[in-house]
């Protein structure tokens, strides 16, 4: 009678035991290699940029592939700013009440330079989201991040304050 229980019993336990066994802990030596660049800007409609990945050199908008580190970033989130503005209309929240709010908007970059796993932290404007990711989706092709010169893939992050959505 427990014969039939058998096998989905010991094939439960073989992928429990197989899963603990890759998990380790990060390492200092580990830590450095793991670049992220966080940024945080003033005086500037751009709150903040910064890459999330395992990378040397940081993925970029082409237009500012030529620039080294924080320049990159923060040159890629302006051209995904412009981008967004012209993708969006009038804002559909009370800009005195929710202007100032953040909008955390991540994107994934393959190691092709393409765009995937759009993401946006929103105040509850679902046409703000549909807008983003549309505007996203069609970014030209990314300058992928680098590791040891072979490209990879990571994950860019910006900040703007709501009402920076929508100025023209």
């Amino acid at each position: 009678m427990l014969r039939p229980l058998l096998l989905p019993i010991a094939f439960a336990m073989l992928h429990h035991a197989a899963a603990q066994t890759g998990v380790k802990g990060v390492d200092v030596a580990e830590q450095d290699s793991l670049k992220t660049v966080p940024q945080v800007v003033e005086d500037k409609p751009i709150d903040g940029a910064s890459a999330i990945g395992t990378f040397e050199v940081p993925p970029a908008h082409p237009d500012c592939d030529p620039l080294k580190e924080q320049e990159r970033l923060d040159c890629t989130a302006a051209r995904v700013l412009e981008l967004i503005r012209s993708r969006n209309g009038a804002p559909r929240l009370d800009l005195t009440q929710f202007g100032g709010t953040m909008v955390t908007i991540s994107v994934g970059v393959n190691q092709f330079g393409d765009t995937k796993d759009v993401r946006v932290d929103q105040l509850g404007d679902p046409q703000l989201h549909r807008n983003v990711t549309t505007a996203l989706y069609a970014l030209p092709t990314f300058k992928p991040a680098l590791n040891d010169g072979t490209r990879t893939s990571a994950t860019l992050i910006f900040r703007y304050p709501y009402e920076e959505l929508f100025k023209q």
